[in-house]
C-alpha cells in the first residue's frame, strides 16, 4: 500500500519553538474481556498478543535513554497526505545540544473550548483502491467496489520537524501533540515505560514534560497507506514494525493493556509485563464529551456527532460482506439523503470510548459487535479494517466474511 505525503512547509514560524506544555491525562480503561470470542480480526493477530517471552515484572533499565547520534536527513520523497516541515538545525554528529533554539514559546493549543468544537478526521493516507484481493483502478460510481477509502478526500496533515539531531521532535498539526522523533532501542514493561518517559530529558521537553502517550494518542500516528511500518516514515524514522505500548489498561483485567501494532495498524492487548517499544509524548490532547444527538426525519433516526460534524446512521446491518457493504451505503437512501458511504477506519474510530466496555462507545444504542470500514488491510489485500464495540480492538477481516455494516455522511 502506497502512503502519499505532499512536502510542503505548512506551519507557521511559531512551530520553530518548542515548549513544556501540561500533560493531559493518564487513559483508566474497564471491563477488558480479553477472554471475548465474538470479535473477528486478522487471522495473524489474536485479541491478546503476547510477546511469548517470559519475563519477570523488574523494570527493563535504561543506560541514559541512549538514542543514535546520526543525524536524521529528509530525503523529500514521500508519499502520503503529510506535509513534512522540516525545521530542524543542521548538525554534526557531535553537536547535540540545542543551542539556538529557544523553548520558551508556547506551541498552539487545538483544543476547543467547549465540546461543540470540532476536529477534523486524521487521515488514514490510503491513496489505492482494491477488489476482493488485488489492487485496481479506482471504480467509477455505479461500479463494483466503489466507494472504498482511497475515493473520498482526507484533509491535510503536516508533520514539523523541529529541534536538533538527535533530539529532533515532531509536532502534529492535526492534534497538536509533540512526539519523540528518535527513540530508545530499548524495550520496557508498563511499570518502566512510565518511569522512562517522566524522567526523560529530550529536545526541549525537561524532566516531567514526557509522558507515555494513551492509546488514543498513539492511535493518531497509525498509517494505513505506507507500504512497510504503519506509520509516516519520513516523520519517525527506524519505528519497528512492532506492538508500541501506551499508558491504557483496562480497569478490570490489570495483567493487560492498550497496545498499537505498528506492522498492521491494529489497536490490540499484550501483556503489561511485556517488554515492548515506547515513543514518548509531551502536549494536550483534547477531550470531548456530549458528542451525540439524535433526530428523526421521515421515520429515519440519524445520529450527529458534535465533535467531527459526522452523521451517521442509528441503523445498521448485521451480516454482508466487504464488497456488499461498500455499494449498500453508496446506494443507500435515508433520512432524506442519497450521499451515504461507508466510513473509512478513523471515521469509525471516533465512536470509541475506551472507558465503556460493552459497548465501548457513547454512540446511542450501539450493539457490541464489529463493524466493516472502508479502509483495506495494512498487510493483506484481501482484509479490510474494522472494529469491535465490544471493547473497542481494531484489526481486519477477511472481505468475504460477513461484518456489521453502519453508514456516514
Amino acid at each position: 500500500m502506497i502512503f502519499r505525503i505532499t512536502l510542503t512547509l505548512l506551519i507557521s514560524v511559531a512551530f520553530l519553538s518548542c515548549t513544556q506544555l501540561t500533560p493531559f491525562y493518564e487513559g483508566s480503561f474497564q471491563d477488558a474481556d480479553v477472554t471475548d470470542t465474538s470479535d473477528s480480526f486478522d487471522d495473524r493477530d489474536s485479541d491478546v498478543a503476547d510477546s511469548g517471552d517470559s519475563i519477570s515484572d523488574i523494570d527493563v533499565t535504561d543506560s541514559g535513554d541512549s538514542i543514535s547520534d546520526n543525524d536524521v536527513t529528509d530525503s523529500g520523497n514521500s508519499t502520503s497526505d503529510n506535509d513534512i516541515a522540516d525545521t530542524s538545525n543542521s548538525a554534526d554528529d557531535s553537536d547535540a545540544d540545542n543551542s539556538g533554539l529557544t523553548c520558551d514559546a508556547e506551541q498552539p493549543d487545538l483544543c476547543g473550548t467547549d465540546d461543540s468544537d470540532s476536529f477534523e478526521i486524521i487521515p488514514t493516507n490510503q491513496t489505492k483502491c482494491y477488489n476482493k484481493s488485488i489492487e485496481i483502478t479506482c471504480p467509477t460510481p455505479g461500479k463494483d467496489f466503489y466507494g472504498q477509502d482511497a475515493q473520498y478526500p482526507h484533509a491535510t496533515r503536516t508533520f514539523t520537524i523541529q529541534g536538533k539531531a538527535p533530539e529532533e521532535e515532531i509536532f502534529d498539526s492535526m492534534t497538536g501533540l509533540v512526539w519523540q522523533r528518535n527513540i530508545s532501542q530499548s524495550r520496557y514493561n508498563v511499570s518502566s515505560a512510565h518511569s522512562h518517559c517522566r524522567l526523560l530529558q529530550y529536545g526541549c521537553g525537561a524532566k516531567g514534560a514526557w509522558r507515555l502517550p494513551t492509546i488514543e494518542e498513539l492511535s493518531t500516528i497509525i498509517d494505513y497507506g505506507e507500504d512497510d511500518v504503519a506509520i509516516d516514515e519520513v516523520a519517525f524514522p527506524d519505528t519497528p514494525e512492532s506492538m508500541f505500548l501506551s499508558s491504557t489498561f483496562p480497569s478490570e483485567s490489570s495483567g493487560y493493556l492498550w497496545v498499537v501494532h505498528f506492522q498492521f495498524g491494529t489497536v490490540e492487548y499484550a501483556m503489561h509485563y511485556s517488554p515492548l517499544h515506547v515513543r514518548c509524548v509531551r502536549g494536550k490532547f483534547c477531550s470531548h464529551s456530549s458528542r451525540f444527538t439524535s433526530s428523526t426525519v421521515s421515520n429515519d433516526v440519524v445520529v450527529t456527532d458534535s465533535t467531527t460534524r459526522l452523521i451517521w446512521t442509528k441503523n445498521y446491518e448485521l451480516a454482508k460482506n466487504w464488497q456488499e457493504a461498500l455499494s449498500y451505503c453508496e446506494n443507500l437512501t435515508y433520512a432524506e439523503e442519497s450521499d451515504w458511504r461507508l466510513p473509512n477506519i478513523n471515521e469509525i474510530k471516533t465512536l470509541t470510548t475506551y472507558s465503556n466496555y460493552a459497548p465501548a462507545s457513547y454512540f446511542p444504542d450501539m450493539p457490541s459487535i464489529s463493524f466493516w470500514s472502508s479502509t483495506t488491510g495494512k498487510t493483506a489485500l484481501d482484509f479490510a479494517m474494522n472494529i469491535s464495540f465490544n471493547a473497542g480492538l481494531v484489526g481486519s477481516l477477511y472481505k468475504g466474511y460477513d461484518n456489521g455494516v453502519r453508514c456516514v455522511r
